[in-house]
């Protein structure tokens, strides 16, 4: 029996444990996910003709199988981000160098779109979208200067890597379930390589690190509405404010 044979098979106990299925029942229900005189058949879990108790069942043990899914498709990235970008190149983990300025310009794009649609609602789109423009070189020459790179990366070599590997076995999911997967293996990817950014202790940021310092770049470049409530203090600081007496 393989390890992952196994650890489905606990999943299914403790589905059937919540379902409140029969227990008399368990060896039928077992047999039905493996056959006597065949391997493991994973594809029956996702018959959608199946009806509960069975449901509860088939969700935990996808989960399980995405997970292993995911899990393979991580080991074989991170033996990538351990090359070089390029043949003539030798240097180690210059592919995970390249992913973690990446995500910095990622996160920024990702702040910037939301501050776009709060935006465009004060301002025509004209003006909104000066500011963003104004807003973006501002905070990636802040940004580059913070991680000491000449230019930020637009693309995400890992990341499409990753995709790639799990892509023949997401086909049987809907698209909601494709991109919910896509998306816990990418945080996944992150949390391994900060990993191995300490205790390599290779010389840059950790993801973490430059996300939250984008954050401040984010949070100091639109802080109009701030400044602008001190300037109106200021202002009325030339006009005298009468008290008033509370009866």
């Amino acid at each position: 029996m393989t390890e992952r044979t196994t650890m489905i098979k606990i999943i299914i106990f403790e589905g059937i444990m919540k379902s409140n299925f029969p227990i008399s029942k368990t060896n039928h229900l077992i047999q039905q996910y493996e056959g006597a005189n065949t391997s493991f058949n994973i594809r029956s879990v996702f018959n959608k003709k199946i009806k509960p108790p069975f449901t509860a069942i088939n969700l935990a043990v996808k989960k399980v199988h995405n997970q292993y899914i995911i899990n393979k498709a991580i080991k074989m990235t991170l033996v990538e981000a351990e090359k070089p970008t390029k043949k003539e190149s030798n240097i180690q983990y210059e592919t995970l160098y390249n992913h973690v300025i990446f995500r910095a310009t990622s996160e920024v794009n990702s702040h910037l779109v939301q501050k776009a649609d709060e935006i465009v609602k004060k301002v025509d789109k004209t003006q909104a979208k000066d500011r963003i423009s104004k807003a973006r070189n501002n905070i990636e020459e802040e940004l580059k200067s913070f991680m000491k790179v000449d230019n930020l990366m637009n693309s995400g070599p890992l990341y499409a890597f990753l995709t790639s590997q799990m892509e023949g076995s997401m086909k049987s999911l809907n698209k909601n379930e494709r991109d919910a997967m896509r998306k816990s293996a990418y945080e996944q990817l992150d949390q391994h390589i900060d990993k191995i950014i300490k205790n390599k202790k290779l010389n840059t940021h950790s993801i973490q690190e430059v996300k939250q310092h984008v954050n401040l770049l984010v949070s100091k470049e639109f802080a109009e509405t701030k400044r602008t409530f001190n300037k109106l203090l200021r202002r009325n600081q030339d006009f005298p404010i009468k008290s008033q007496k509370i009866s």
